[in-house]
């Protein structure tokens, strides 16, 4: 058996990094778009020149 981590501290990490991706999200720019839709984006401009 591995040394894994208590339980407690598994769940305390999990809400922590819910915590900080709901943060992100909260905080972003609605008008900023996404990495991938910028990447598509860029795709398509490239393809149009």
């Amino acid at each position: 058996m591995t040394d894994a981590p208590p339980l407690p501290n598994i769940r305390g990490r999990v809400a922590q990094t819910i915590r900080e991706a709901i943060s992100r999200f909260e905080t972003a720019d609605a008008h900023e778009p996404s990495g991938a839709r910028r990447r598509t984006c860029r795709r398509i401009a490239a393809r149009r020149q």
